[in-house]
């Protein structure tokens, strides 16, 4: 009697454990993620990843790109960078983390690389277009940058539960509850700020429609920078200055609002698709790895990028509420299935396989090079 029982259970629990195998050993098997990475590699030939050519342009940029210097070997990590002080230094140490624990998680290819901490890229880094250069975020015509996933939503893939998911489950949270009305706060960030046409970005312009439809509408600036002190006296006497509003506190709102700054808004795309609102993203030339992936009117609502359709697009989600909320489930979804920490991980030992199958030769490592040790060991 004993064993007719057992037998049963282990070959459920057998089965149990080989789809959890399958699930963790390789969750990235996404035609979108090859199609991603075949496209930013193909600009390059083997010649244009030369380890030597990559070390001397490195040696070469100007501190102001923010460049760092990776090269991993037999599951070691290197890394340099070509500025002094404290400035960006955590996204360093962050990155640093970041591929330290896909070392650890997966078997990573040797590779040599250069890498921008910097928000994105609008323009080529260097004199020499062929240059390749990882970044976070970048404008589509930027041929020379290779899409790689930004630590903060690495971060936030990880510690979900912490930062949004919880909340998720609470009655006020839940879509009948929410507030109706498209929801917005942010920095003066994209471009310089002046008195005379600071009412000309297209946050401004967001921010302003406030006045204008403030039942459908709330949007504003809690912080100021990237500007004159005249363009601030000048935007006050029209715009309050709004208190900073954590990611929880969007959650309250049905309709939530992403608005480029200097280049993309990671990671607010990512909690805003996984936020259980409809997102109402602005068509931008600035692009992430996983953007080729999500679908207008299934994954997001697109408005224009001056905002000037967003009272018209909040008015069809308003009458259109249960098409908004299947959105809004759409892309909450679309997270589960594409972005949760196994995924990144995952795109992440794709994107370097094939660099290094590019790539392919021996380098050594750079004298300057600092072999990376987790401090929080």
């Amino acid at each position: 009697m004993t064993k007719k029982i057992l037998i049963p259970f282990l070959f459920i629990a057998a089965f149990a454990l080989a789809i959890w195998g399958k699930q963790a050993v390789d969750p990235g098997n996404r035609k979108w993620m090859d199609d991603q990475i075949h496209e930013d590699l193909s600009f390059f030939s083997k010649e244009d990843l030369n380890p030597e050519r990559i070390s001397t342009s490195f040696h070469n940029a100007a501190p102001s790109q923010k460049l760092v210097h990776f090269q991993i070997k037999d599951s070691q990590l290197y890394w340099e960078r070509n500025w002094k002080g404290d400035e960006s230094f955590d996204r360093v140490q962050s990155v640093c983390q970041f591929l330290s624990v896909a070392c650890k998680k997966r078997f990573l290819s040797n590779v040599d690389f250069l890498l921008t901490v910097e928000d994105g890229m609008i323009v080529p880094l260097t004199a020499n277009q062929y240059l390749p250069v990882f970044t976070f975020a970048k404008k589509q015509d930027v041929r020379n940058g290779i899409l790689f996933p930004d630590h903060l939503t690495e971060i936030f893939a990880r510690t979900r539960t912490k930062s949004i998911g919880f909340e998720k489950i609470k009655p006020k949270n839940l879509w009948s509850k929410k507030i109706e009305k498209a929801f917005w706060r942010g920095g003066t960030t994209g471009g310089q700020y002046l008195a005379d046409t600071w009412h000309q970005k297209p946050r401004s312009k967001l921010s302003l429609l406030t006045r204008f439809y403030p039942d459908d509408i709330d949007a504003g600036f809690s912080v100021f920078c990237q500007m004159t002190e005249d363009a601030k006296k000048e935007m006050l006497k029209m715009l309050p200055h709004h208190k900073w509003v954590g990611h929880k506190g969007h959650l309250k709102y049905k309709y939530l609002v992403i608005a480029d700054g200097n280049t993309c808004t990671y990671p607010r795309f990512y909690l805003g698709l996984f936020s259980g609102s409809v997102v109402f993203k602005d068509q931008t030339e600035h692009c992430q790895w996983f953007y080729k992936a999500l679908k207008p009117y299934e994954h997001y609502i697109p408005v224009q990028a001056d905002f000037s359709d967003l009272p018209e697009k909040v008015k069809w989600a308003k009458e259109n509420d249960k098409k908004a909320k299947q959105i809004a489930s759409n892309a909450t979804q679309f997270i589960n299935k594409n972005m949760k920490s196994r995924h990144i991980y995952a795109y992440i030992e794709k994107l370097l396989d094939h660099y290094s199958k590019l790539q392919d030769c021996d380098f050594v490592i750079s004298q300057s090079a600092q072999l990376y040790k987790d401090s929080k060991k």
